[in-house]
């Protein structure tokens, strides 16, 4: 008689607590451990080294990755959906001391590039970094201005 309320409870505690695995170790790895793996499976990709910030969960975290000769460092923000940035993203930025230079991916696409996520500009480095510095007329966007909501399906980098 007790196996069935027990479970119906096991069941309901589980399913309250769900949305708040993020801020219980080692549920808040899973995000990274996912991005992680997706860096793997990219021909010719090395991490070179990582950082995470724990705070009561993992907020953010960075990769610098080595890449056809090229380094390449990324950072993936809270309320960022990390995994889904490697399919489809609005694009690339990067973040200067005074403001935040943004690329469309329709403008690197127009350029003949064909991004649809990360992992083809991760695969693409050397034309995405070429366009980025010869071609783009990207979107300056002072740090007073910047709302980070306005970034959340963009990827942070540096090359």
């Amino acid at each position: 008689m007790y196996k069935p309320v027990i479970a119906v409870l096991f069941i309901s505690v589980g399913g309250l607590l769900y949305p708040f695995r993020g801020i219980f170790p080692p549920f808040y790895y899973a995000q990274f451990n996912d991005v992680r793996d997706r860096l793997h499976e990219i021909e010719g990709l090395k991490i070179k080294d990582y950082w995470q910030h724990k705070d009561m969960r993992l907020e953010d975290c960075g990769f610098d990755l080595e890449i056809d000769g090229r380094e390449v460092s990324l950072t993936f923000s809270d309320h960022q959906d990390w995994v889904g940035l490697f399919d489809e993203f609005d694009g690339i930025y990067m973040s200067k001391p005074d403001q935040q230079v943004v690329i469309s991916r329709e403008q690197m696409n127009a350029a003949g590039l064909q991004i649809k996520g990360l992992e083809d500009m991760l695969q693409n480095p050397e034309a995405v970094h070429a366009f980025w510095k010869k071609n783009a007329k990207p979107k300056i966007v002072a740090n007073e201005e910047c709302d980070y909501r306005d970034f959340l399906n963009y990827a942070l980098l540096k090359f």
